[in-house]
């Protein structure tokens, strides 16, 4: 990754206050949560990329295809047009990258980037900017999107406003909220203030910024739908050549 990150007073996270009185105080998921950030940051500190990419080949080998699974088996069956069989390899590829996604987020606690970025297709943020409009991203929603394209975008040197839920990170519990998604914001408030430099060894992700959706027609409602077909028309060939990195297999449950 190159380019000088902008400072920390130029992006901004905005949270929504909401009362938590209401909330269960502490669950089950905020102990699981707390033990794999004692047990995973040592190990992620230590760890070289590559090394962490297969301990999240060999855990996905072991833990079951169905494990932590949003979408059911019969979805990639019917929707995907998978044999059975196809399907539960494609699920424990999910879970694979998944875990990756996970030790490489748990590193970045800790330790510089795992990973190099480049971007594509920046000349079509550079056009939208100069017609003094600004521009609407639209993120499709695949393993490591979020996190890589807005860092991405700090690169680009285009400061985001990141709109959060408190529920945002690990825990929507009492505990959750103010111990553990504090330490889960943490990973991307390091590329507001300073630089990253991955190793010569780290995997690298790229951000393709494709052409503008059409929009056309004057009637909002139409232009909404004609910008969504534009959209999945432009998602389903990426969709089809990684299916197990695409996150929207639950939508279609």
């Amino acid at each position: 990754m190159t380019g000088k990150l902008p400072d920390s007073e130029a992006a901004r996270i905005v949270t929504r206050a909401m009362p938590t009185a209401d909330r269960r105080a502490v669950g089950l998921a905020d102990i699981m949560a707390l033990g794999v950030l004692l047990a995973g940051t040592p190990v992620a500190s230590v760890s070289s990329s590559s090394q962490l990419r297969a301990m999240a080949a060999r855990a996905a080998r072991l833990l079951p295809a169905g494990f932590r699974q949003e979408a059911r088996l019969e979805t990639f069956v019917a929707l995907g047009g998978f044999s059975p069989g196809e399907a539960v390899a494609l699920r424990r590829r999910q879970l694979e990258h998944r875990l990756t996604s996970l030790a490489f987020f748990i590193k970045q606690l800790v330790a510089k980037s795992p990973y190099e970025i480049i971007v594509e297709g920046r000349e079509h943020v550079d056009e939208a900017l100069a017609g003094g409009r600004g521009a609407v991203i639209w993120i499709a929603d695949f393993v490591f999107a979020s996190e890589v394209v807005r860092q991405a975008f700090h690169v680009l040197g285009h400061p985001l406003t990141h709109m959060i839920r408190p529920e945002h990170g690990f825990s929507s519990t009492q505990v959750g909220l103010k111990y553990l998604n504090p330490v889960h914001r943490k990973a991307g408030d390091r590329y507001v203030r300073e630089y990253a430099w991955p190793s010569p060894a780290a995997p690298s992700f790229t951000v393709s910024i494709g052409r503008p959706l059409t929009m056309k027609s004057a009637d909002r409602h139409s232009a909404i739908l004609e910008a969504t077909k534009d959209f999945v028309s432009q998602l389903a060939p990426r969709v089809e050549a990684n299916p197990e990195l695409w996150r929207g297999w639950p939508s279609l449950t």
